[in-house]
């Protein structure tokens, strides 16, 4: 019975579908709700809020600006190569050498990111909504 959900408002205790399925069907509705800018712009409303609460509860883990720093020298460290493709493309952007382009997925100009295929080539990047970029992340791990 591991392979189904607990869930005491059902008669015999567990979820009618199995993890692997509920699963599924979760990601896919996320997927699909991602493509909608409406439902991503009440998402962030909705995380912003979330946070907030957090903060006035005094639940969240608010970083120093000193502490910031120190985890951005740390990740800057652990991951040369990214950090300086990260600089080079942001510089790039501001500069106007480069501009954001569409989803090449989907065609939306909501929450594109750059992402790199090759850290050693920082100005070749595709650009991805949030959504597909974060599938191909899935995919390639």
């Amino acid at each position: 019975m591991e392979e189904f959900y607990e869930h005491p408002a059902m008669a015999d205790g567990r979820v009618g579908k199995c993890k692997t399925c509920q699963k599924r069907q979760a990601n896919e509705r996320r997927l699909r709700l991602e493509q909608d800018p409406e439902w991503m712009a009440k998402e962030a409303a909705r995380h912003r809020a979330k946070a907030e609460r957090f903060r006035q509860e005094g639940r969240a883990t608010v970083l120093s600006k000193e502490e910031r720093r120190e985890v951005t020298r740390r990740y800057r460290a652990a991951n040369p190569e990214k950090a300086r493709a990260h600089g080079i493309l942001g510089h790039a952007l501001k500069a106007g050498k480069l501009t954001k382009s569409p989803c090449e997925k989907c065609g939306t100009t909501v929450g594109v990111h750059a992402h790199h295929d090759d850290y050693t080539k920082p100005m070749e990047v595709r650009w991805l909504c949030s959504a597909h970029h974060r599938e191909h992340h899935r995919k390639y791990r």
